[in-house]
Order: structure tokens, then sequence, then C-alpha cells
């Protein structure tokens, strides 16, 4: 979602309040993010996060 956005990890990181080096490594699958920072994802992507995780999944 990150690339089809256009946004750097730096630029969405920022814009979600969440460390890059951890969107890092949940976006490598280093780590499972919590509840609280899918939040912080679908807030900086401007969805709910029913259609966060549905990208994600589908």
């Amino acid at each position: 979602m990150r690339k089809k956005r256009n946004l750097s990890m730096i630029e969405l990181a920022e814009k979600c309040g969440i460390d890059r080096t951890v969107l890092y490594r949940i976006e490598t699958g280093k780590l499972s993010p919590r509840l609280s920072q899918v939040e912080k994802l679908a807030a900086g992507f401007e969805v709910n996060v029913m259609e966060l995780l549905e990208e994600v999944f589908v």
C-alpha cells in the first residue's frame, strides 16, 4: 500500500508516528505489528483497519 501511494518509508513512518526501523521490520516480516501500530498505519493511510488488512491479506 505504501508503494502504491508513492510514499517513502520515512514519509510513512513520520505520518504514522512509527519509528522507521520498526516500520521496516514490519514490512519485511521480521516483526508482527501490535494492534496500536496497525491502527497508526491505517490512520496514516487514511483508511480504516479493515481496509488496511484487506489490502495486506488479499
